[in-house]
């Protein structure tokens, strides 16, 4: 089936399956969501630099031949910031790949919770490669 996928700088992106046909429809978007946080090497404090944070929507739909995702990759102290303008954030998952260690996959919505300002904050543990 189709999906509507309905974004705007700055909002949060709804995105909607099969909707009907000929339907007037009303989205009201919202603040866009700060997904910040920080990557570790598993089992100690120690960061992960350069680390790939990708946020990517869950469903099928596509844009312009690629998927609904936001990136950033991780400061030299494992931290990162994301502005969550292409992914739902109820429909998400989250993948982590940093140098020399495995990926960690999961759904956003199972991981984090946000706050009242629309923030949400995730510490991922990443274990190193074999």
């Amino acid at each position: 089936g189709a999906w509507l996928h309905a974004t705007a700088p700055g909002f949060a992106p709804v995105v909607l399956r099969a909707p009907q046909a000929g339907a007037e429809l009303r989205i009201a978007l919202e603040p866009a969501i700060v997904l910040s946080g920080s990557v570790r090497a598993r089992g100690s404090d120690t960061p992960i630099a350069g680390a790939t944070v990708h946020v990517a929507f869950e469903g099928d739909a596509e844009r312009g031949g690629g998927t609904l995702a936001d990136e950033v990759r991780t400061s030299a102290n494992g931290a990162f910031e994301l502005v969550l303008e292409s992914a739902p954030f109820d429909a998400a998952r989250i993948e982590v790949e940093g140098p020399e260690h495995a990926a960690f996959v999961a759904r956003l919505a199972d991981l984090v919770e946000l706050d009242a300002g629309r923030r949400a904050f995730v510490r991922v543990e990443l274990s190193a490669s074999r």
